[in-house]
């Protein structure tokens, strides 16, 4: 049967028991609805704007006078114990270019709370199907930059893309990562965010190197998740790049706003710059990179260069500059001491699972 009608007396009995439920309740009302998990249910409520936060109830956006406090410690479920077999593998997850604040005909601030929901239940999922084939206890969480859009207007952004100022994009940013984060404590005995800068967010070549929103909201949220310490943040203020070993592998992780185009494409320049860089920066075997909004993978020069897609869709910079089709997509992998990286998935965040 479908979910009660909107604005109907059965739609609000239906909101608030789910607000208050458990993860029982919804995988009993998940069934009686006919879905097949209760995350279809979850993202059916989420689509209609009832969504839940760590707690069971939406947050409400925090006002500019905000300032930033712990948030408070709840119990949650703990991880799965997992049993030995083929070796344990870390999971990772790229994040970049989420652009929050930015206004296409296909994406704006409801839009990027419907993906952030989405990028969360595919993330778990994703492990859930590896914990089949060897333990998975770590997440990482490479933050690639662009974060927020900014708001300098004709450099970042025009003035009709802009839909929210730089102090509700960071609010915005803060809620939904720190749902996201919390909410993951359940799936993963450790989380580590490695957090680098990009191009949206800076505030112009006048002020120092870690003037950046990007920093502003990998700060705010390290204290305000202060209280949950299997969460750990490692942010880069003082340069563009971040070397981080997992397993056996160690990887470079950059924006990559400073990498020239040749006929509209970015590909030799990716090629050219990461040969240099093998030369001249500590040593690394897997580039990781964002901000050109479209998935790929190459490794033109025997390098493997994963370049990590969007939250957004339908933006004018992809379209007039590389003459493709901007979609919300990001990279998501396993990495193990055998293997290096296994397990490699697609995230499609316009997909609808419901």
């Amino acid at each position: 049967m479908p979910l009660p009608k909107i604005n109907t007396k059965e739609w609000e009995a239906e909101v608030k028991l789910y607000l208050s439920s458990t993860p029982e309740w919804r995988d009993s009302r998940a069934k009686e609805l006919g879905y097949t998990h209760r995350v279809s249910y979850q993202n059916a409520m989420s689509r209609q704007g009832v969504r839940l936060s760590a707690n069971g109830v939406t947050p409400p956006l925090p006002s500019s006078e905000s300032q930033i406090i712990p948030i408070p410690k709840i119990d949650l479920k703990p991880p799965p114990v997992q049993e030995d077999r083929e070796g344990e593998e870390e999971h990772v997850l790229m994040v970049s270019d989420t652009q929050f604040g930015l206004r296409t005909k296909t994406f704006n601030k409801n839009v990027a709370v419907k993906r952030m929901a989405r990028l969360y239940s595919a993330t778990c999922r994703f492990a859930d199907i590896q914990r089949k084939f060897c333990p998975v206890r770590r997440l990482t969480i490479f933050f690639i930059g662009d974060i927020p859009h900014g708001e300098l207007i004709g450099k970042q952004v025009m003035i009709d893309e802009l839909e929210l100022p730089l102090d509700d994009q960071k609010w915005l940013a803060y809620n939904e990562f720190s749902n996201f984060l919390i909410n993951a404590c359940q799936w993963y005995e450790e989380i580590d965010c490695v957090c680098v800068t990009g191009n949206h967010g800076i505030l112009g070549k006048f002020f120092s190197y870690a003037a950046n929103w990007n920093i502003v909201i990998y700060d705010m949220l390290q204290v305000g998740l202060a209280n949950y310490p299997q969460i750990k943040f490692t942010i880069v203020r003082d340069d563009f790049y971040a070397i981080h070993k997992i397993k056996n592998t160690r990887f470079l992780v950059l924006h990559g706003d400073k990498i020239p185009m040749y006929l509209s494409l970015p590909f030799y320049g990716i090629d050219r710059r990461s040969l240099r860089w093998n030369q001249s920066l500590p040593s690394w075997d897997v580039l990781l990179m964002g901000h050109f909004h479209s998935l790929s993978f190459i490794q033109p020069s025997g390098i493997p260069i994963l370049i990590n897609g969007t939250l957004s869709s339908d933006s004018r910079y992809v379209a007039q500059w590389l003459g493709i089709k901007e979609k919300a997509e990001m990279w998501t992998f396993f990495v193990g001491d055998k293997y290096g990286i296994t397990g490699w998935h697609r995230i499609d965040l316009m997909r609808d699972d419901a």
